[in-house]
């Protein structure tokens, strides 16, 4: 099909301009599935950090437990990566640090 006074050259990029810009565009969203894998990496970093400190605590046990749990639905490929957060910081809690974020 030819349109006139329109160069073929010219409607292809007029076309295919938009529909290959919008990988590139969409590229720097930050979806909030990803805000939340990075407070699991960035909780379970800070958790193994002080863990050691604190192996003489009374509620030790519980916290590794928690921050077990917290880690496994993190890596879980469903919808659960938000309570893993929660648990992660029960576990830092339990133990007296303060999550930073």
């Amino acid at each position: 099909m030819r349109y006139p006074g329109i160069p073929r050259k010219m409607l292809i990029i007029v076309v295919a301009g938009p529909l290959l810009g919008a990988p590139v565009a969409l590229a720097g969203y930050d979806g909030p599935n990803n805000m939340v894998m990075r407070q699991c990496t960035l909780l379970s970093e800070q958790f193994d950090k002080a863990e050691a400190a604190h192996k003489t605590d009374k509620d030790y046990k519980k916290a590794v437990s928690l921050s077990t749990e917290g880690k496994s639905l993190c890596g879980n490929s469903g919808n659960m990566q938000s309570a893993g957060v929660e648990d992660l910081q029960s576990a830092m809690k339990l133990l007296g640090i303060t999550p930073s974020m």
